[in-house]
């Protein structure tokens, strides 16, 4: 029974298509909707990256709390000896 620790991100932006969700971890690929901004498409890639170092996920849902994704950060908690 392994303990995590928790960090959930909400932003008020357009959100993450749920079609674009499968791709949007991977380097240089950027949602449908996001097109127009700056960027490269690296951030989330990096994001997904350094989660999974730590033997951790990320994932993409809708905010229940304003008007675009929430990001869920899971990693894991290992106690010290």
């Amino acid at each position: 029974n392994k303990q995590h620790l928790v960090i959930s991100i909400h932003d008020d932006g357009t959100g993450v298509d749920e079609a674009d969700r499968v791709n949007i971890f991977q380097p240089f690929v950027r949602g449908e909707s996001h097109k127009k901004h700056q960027g490269f498409g690296m951030g989330l890639a990096i994001a997904k990256r350094i989660a999974q170092w730590h033997d951790g996920d990320i994932e993409i849902f809708d905010s229940n709390r304003f008007s675009g994704a929430e990001f869920l950060i899971r990693l894991p908690v290992h106690k010290s000896t």
